[in-house]
């Protein structure tokens, strides 16, 4: 399912995410509290179907999935130079490409690719286009991912392109 998630400009909702369609599918809430910080993965009813915890900063992170039928894994972030190093436990997948520019996807095991992701902007705002599994459980699992690695990132958008164009 392709779907895209649109950064927020209100205290209420970092993210949303739009269906094929255009319609609301989920909104992501939350707040930095320091070194640690709550988010919640809210469907169209304001039902949480995930929660994601961190612990740490954005450049040595540990981040905490917890979906609402009880699988968990967990996500750390450090990084190695200028570039972040993703460890992913609890599920057999990794990340590849470029998470600083958002544009990379997330393989399993066998290297099947389970979500691409990449950035775009619309209507002038900060937006990621992605394709996503049809399976609920692998959709929310990659979904979480895109929303460690884009709030983690958010303070280091992309630069635009010579002449200001995208």
């Amino acid at each position: 399912m392709k779907v895209m998630m649109i950064q927020e400009r209100s205290p209420e909702a970092l993210f949303t995410v739009y269906g094929p369609q255009g319609d609301m599918l989920y909104t992501v809430r939350g707040q930095y509290l320091g070194l640690h910080g709550v988010f919640g993965l809210m469907d169209q009813n304001g039902q949480e179907k995930a929660s994601i915890r961190r612990f740490g900063s954005d450049c040595l992170g540990y981040y905490r999935v917890s979906l609402a039928n009880g699988r968990e894994f967990s996500l750390m972030k450090r990084f190695i130079g200028h570039r972040p190093a993703l460890q992913l436990q609890g599920l057999l997948w990794h990340v590849r490409g470029d998470t600083v520019t958002r544009s990379f996807d997330v393989a399993d095991q066998s290297g099947q690719v389970l979500m691409t992701h990449g950035f775009t902007v619309h209507n002038g705002r900060t937006a990621y286009g992605m394709t996503l599994p049809d399976e609920e459980d692998k959709a929310l699992c990659c979904l979480c991912i895109a929303v460690i690695i884009d709030l983690s990132t958010g303070r280091m958008a992309p630069a635009p392109l010579a002449g200001g164009q995208l």
